[in-house]
């Protein structure tokens, strides 16, 4: 038997929560066994997330934030819980993702094919129609520019991605990233110094250090809703300047010092001036050329 536990971080999102949590309690399994226990982080919801959880899902366990904890303490505080059960292996999974009833025991099955320490991810298809592949994978990074370059799935047709092995990864989103408990300890959880964006990357970089393979499934599919950005993608339809002012919020994925620290840990640091004037320029020009 496989011994697995579930983390999911949420903030009022109780719709989209209940779906997933739906979508978990329904897994089939077929060739292997596996004991998944759910672990939901509510971190200061007022929009109901707690009765709900306690009146459709009482098999979960949910432990409550302070309303500031953001992504990366709530993750942490919810992989804290989690080795308390002494898994073998531990799911970090986004609350706004649709699952296939074959999820688990694929991304599970794509390890035991390994069977050795290593970080799992999850290959991202649009909920919305047509699917299009969203993340599918980054085979590396050029730190010059802090820019990564993803595998080229744009000929590819979502339902023929399960007949593909897993490729290495340079990082992965938390959207659906397996982990094994002893990696998790090794590397000590996530930084707390970026919390909202990056510290899922940070995580899989750092892994890099010890020789611990990361790798990105095509077997393992969620669906993701790509309308939910965040205010520093520059996708979304805020103002000029709100989107000048992400740049400083701490909780935006353009924020400089999240940039400064990615780069000075992992990347070419002597370049830092350089490269941040790049990438700035180039969120500008993003933001004019793609906003929807």
């Amino acid at each position: 038997m496989v011994k697995m536990v579930t983390v999911i971080p949420t903030y009022n999102r109780k719709a989209y929560l209940r779906q997933v949590l739906s979508n978990l309690v329904v897994q089939q399994f077929r060739d292997l066994v596996i004991d998944n226990q759910i672990i939901v982080v509510v971190d200061g919801s007022t929009d109901g997330t707690l009765e709900m959880l306690h009146s459709d899902f009482p098999n979960v366990v949910v432990v409550t934030g302070t309303g500031d904890w953001w992504y990366t303490k709530s993750m942490n505080k919810g992989f804290e819980k989690a080795l308390k059960y002494s898994p073998e292996l531990i799911l970090a999974l986004n609350d706004d993702v649709n699952l296939q009833p074959d999820y688990i025991e694929s991304i599970v099955s794509e390890y035991k094919s390994l069977d050795s320490d290593c970080i799992i991810g999850s290959v991202s298809i649009s909920h919305s129609r047509p699917e299009r592949i969203t993340f599918g994978g980054v085979k590396k990074i050029v730190w010059w520019r802090y820019k990564q370059q993803n595998y080229i799935l744009s000929n590819k047709k979502p339902e023929t991605l399960t007949s593909m092995p897993m490729r290495p990864s340079v990082v992965l989103p938390g959207r659906g990233m397996l982990i094994t408990a002893r990696v998790l300890i090794q590397l000590g959880l996530f930084d707390e110094q970026l919390p909202q964006y990056g510290p899922d990357d940070d995580f899989c970089l750092r892994a890099s250090w010890y020789g611990i393979p990361v790798y990105i499934s095509y077997k393992a599919r969620v669906y993701s809703y790509d309308g939910l950005t965040a205010i520093g993608n520059p996708a979304r339809k805020v103002n000029i300047l709100k989107f000048a002012k992400s740049f400083f919020n701490r909780y935006s994925p353009r924020y400089v010092p999240k940039t400064y620290k990615m780069i000075i840990r992992h990347g070419r640091r002597f370049l830092f001036p350089v490269t941040l004037l790049i990438v700035i320029i180039g969120s500008f020009k993003a933001y004019f050329k793609h906003r929807i």
